[in-house]
């Protein structure tokens, strides 16, 4: 359900008869669907401030990981922090992208090509796809839950095919952190920053 105050879809808990406000990466899931009406410029305005206020991505709205964490909480379990889920990446990165807005667009690269960088340094370094990342190292396993970490992956190979299809210019650095060292990418953004700033309360 689509909260403006927040900028984001929360879950509605059934049994306390209230919105879920933390930060869970469903939240952002109907910005890929399409499933809403709110005008592209408004929901990318939204969902950037919403990223941003959570401490997901930084203050001038670089990126903060290697990837998005599938929520801020740590349960020690799978679907919480540090891990960063290959289907929920595209759902972001995407969604992102589709709106057309520049500092969104300018975010979703960043985010795909940190991804990237740490999809690499796991094959670089042993041959391995991981089912799942630790957001805060760059090629790291994710952990958690029922089970051993999983290798292989398909949905991990197959984000990855699709955003190396859609930004061809990558080169893989995977000693790089988050967020880009290239100083052209660094002034788009802040151009981006600026203009965001004007148009949010911050």
């Amino acid at each position: 359900m689509w909260r403006a105050d927040k900028g984001c879809w929360c879950d509605w808990d059934l049994i306390n008869n209230k919105h879920r406000e933390s930060f869970y990466m469903s939240n952002i899931v109907p910005l890929w669907t399409g499933s809403h009406k709110i005008p592209n410029d408004s929901v990318a305005y939204s969902v950037l401030k919403y990223l941003r206020d959570q401490n997901v991505i930084n203050s001038n709205f670089s990126v903060n990981y290697n990837g998005m964490p599938a929520s801020m909480y740590k349960s020690s379990e799978q679907w919480d922090f540090p891990n960063g889920w290959p289907p929920l990446q595209a759902f972001l990165i995407q969604g992102l992208y589709n709106t057309q807005h520049k500092l969104a667009r300018q975010v979703a690269a960043d985010l795909a090509k940190a991804w990237i960088n740490s999809n690499h340094k796991s094959f670089s370094n042993g041959g391995i796809m991981y089912e799942k990342y630790n957001v805060t190292v760059v090629g790291g396993s994710g952990g958690g839950g029922e089970y051993a970490p999983q290798t292989g992956f398909g949905w991990t190979n197959g984000v990855a095919l699709e955003l190396l299809n859609q930004w061809d210019d990558f080169v893989a650095d995977s000693s790089s952190g988050p967020p880009p060292k290239n100083s052209s990418t660094r002034r788009r953004r802040e151009s981006y920053a600026k203009e965001l700033n004007k148009k949010i309360s911050l």
